[in-house]
């Protein structure tokens, strides 16, 4: 189930290639290169190693969105430490230095923030994420919100009786999640991935070492990966950069390293695919069938260069264009799927996937499997056609350009989540006019051959993994039955029909222009301009003076 946190990345794809088979020390992505281009904002590295970017952002006005990212998760777990990072992060509200058990509640509920380890903080694969959002901006607001990110960072107090009192909390958690989408999740990833240490590491841990967890365990693990060096405070919103940049120098210089261990990460490797895989899960209460043919590789994690950024780019018109074909086949109703998608791209720092999925009725997962396959090969086979291309490219170069112009209205929450995305994959943060003028050249140049070439590379014919899940029963025999219905009669494809071009559904304009016969203003005190024109047609100009941060209504 990758592909169901891929979704937008499809925009956001790939270097191909295979990962060292050792342990590696770990390395925060930021350090590794200057990720950020975007001159708004402000950034830098103490010397004690702590990252930081700042952005101001007056969208909504008086708010701030504070973000400690810690770039370790459940992936540097031992054996014996599955779950620690997540139960960890629980902890980190059970009392600290300058908080005692309960306290941090009662400071939340005074700035109007939601409360809750998972309203407030978040734990992944490979980094784990504290957040805050303050209703003011002010140096009194930021100081009291430091007092708690410095906490988090340094001064948890891991005592023995909360983390018993909290283990409850976590098994609870850890039973309700026990979901459709979860279960499919687990097993999809154990097929992909088979012997990696990924499959092993799901944040949530097992109930074995959830139960086994005790304080020495947790602080080992806290003071090995929490380091000044291995951290970076994000904070977008209505500030002053420059004054909150001198209170982190001020206020986080003095952190240390507690641990000389500076902790290593596990080699994720798997054995490669080859050939053709199938697999099968059933799970009677989904609410459909998803039938995916899906390729997966190893990518080495390195720093996106903008040479990157454009292959792609260049990659993801050809998924457009597929998805485009495949949405036509919908709306057209000579699909057997309601639905589908094409992505490619990078997940999970070294996996490399393109993958077309579909969701149907179950009875129909056969024809789903064969038209998906069959629009696949297709495309492979015969690329796609010059007037598919101009369409997407139109698309996105539009995309580009409402990009710049909404730029002055964006969300600082929107923007923190970009930063911390970036910060987290080695990515580029650009802003929206330096990404319009990078891409657009490159868009309008690229030809129909350089596309069918990058999508013909994401597709290599080395391996397919089929995959069939959901609210289906195949019984004991389903891998067979399902290389059946992929390989029998899988028929030879022919070139892709583009659909005819219509003209346009309105008549041509008149060669005279029609005198207005009327003309009245403020019609019914309404602010209404209305004019009759000789020819019967009524125009109604209402002019509506809309300001950026404000909003009006009667």
């Amino acid at each position: 189930m990758i592909r169901h946190f891929l979704g937008i990345v499809i925009a956001l794809a790939v270097v191909a290639g295979l990962i060292s088979a050792c342990a590696v020390t770990q390395r925060s992505p930021w350090q590794a290169e200057n990720r950020f281009k975007d001159p708004a904002l402000i950034h830098g590295t103490l010397p004690n190693g702590f990252h930081y970017v700042l952005k101001e952002n007056k969208t909504p006005s008086d708010r701030v969105n504070i973000h400690l990212n810690v770039f370790t998760g459940s992936v540097a777990e031992t054996e014996e430490e599955r779950g620690l990072a997540h139960f960890l992060e629980h902890m980190l509200f059970n009392g600290s230095e300058n908080f005692e058990p309960g306290e941090l509640i009662t400071y939340f509920q005074s700035i109007g923030m939601d409360f809750g380890a998972d309203a407030n903080a978040r734990t992944s694969f490979y980094n784990t994420v504290y957040d805050l959002d303050l209703p003011k901006g002010d140096a009194r607001h930021l100081e009291d919100a430091f007092v708690v990110i410095k906490d988090y960072a340094q001064g948890a107090l891991l005592l023995e009786s909360e983390i018993d009192r909290e283990r409850g909390v976590i098994l609870a958690e850890k039973r309700e999640r026990d979901s459709v989408s979860f279960r499919t999740f687990k097993k999809e990833l154990a097929f992909e991935l088979p012997g990696s240490v990924l499959t092993q590491r799901l944040p949530i841990g097992t109930e074995k070492t959830i139960n086994a967890i005790d304080r020495a365990l947790m602080k080992g693990f806290y003071d090995r990966w929490y380091r000044p060096d291995n951290m970076a405070l994000v904070i977008v919103g209505d500030m002053d950069a420059r004054r909150t940049e001198s209170m982190i120098q001020n206020l986080f210089s003095s952190l240390e390293p507690r641990s000389s261990d500076s902790g290593t990460v596990p080699d994720i490797s798997w054995q490669p695919h080859s050939g053709i895989k199938y697999f099968y899960h059933g799970e009677p209460e989904a609410g459909a069938t998803q039938v995916v043919i899906e390729r997966i590789v190893q990518r080495e994690f390195q720093p996106e260069t903008e040479a990157e950024l454009k292959q792609r780019t260049t990659q993801y018109l050809g998924d457009l264009m597929l998805q485009n074909r495949l949405s036509r086949m919908v709306r057209e109703q000579t699909a057997d799927f309601s639905s589908a998608m094409v992505y490619s791209g990078s997940y999970l720092r070294y996996l490399n996937i393109a993958a077309v999925q579909a969701s149907c009725d179950p009875e129909n997962w056969e024809n789903a499997l064969r038209q998906t396959d069959d629009a696949l090969r297709q495309a492979i086979e015969y690329g796609f056609l010059p007037a598919e291309l101009d369409r997407v490219k139109s698309d996105i170069l539009a995309s580009l350009d409402s990009d710049v112009e909404k730029a002055g209205t964006r969300k600082s929450s929107a923007i923190a989540r970009e930063l911390l995305s970036v910060m987290n994959r080695g990515g580029l943060f650009l802003s929206a006019e330096q990404r319009r003028d990078l891409l657009s050249p490159h868009i309008r140049d690229l030809s129909i051959n350089d596309v069918n070439r990058s999508f013909r590379e994401s597709w290599v014919d080395d391996h397919r993994l089929v995959m069939v899940t959901g609210n289906l029963e195949l019984g004991s025999d389903a891998e067979n039955i399902i290389a059946r219905a992929f390989t029998t009669e899988r028929r030879a494809v022919q070139p892709y029909v583009a659909a005819a071009v219509k003209s346009f559904p309105y008549l041509d304009l008149p060669d005279q222009q029609a005198p207005a016969v009327s003309d009245k203003t403020d019609v019914k005190g309404l602010g209404i301009r209305q004019i009759d024109l000789a020819n019967n047609i009524r125009i109604n100009l209402k002019p509506t003076p809309f300001k950026k941060g404000e909003f009006s209504f009667k």
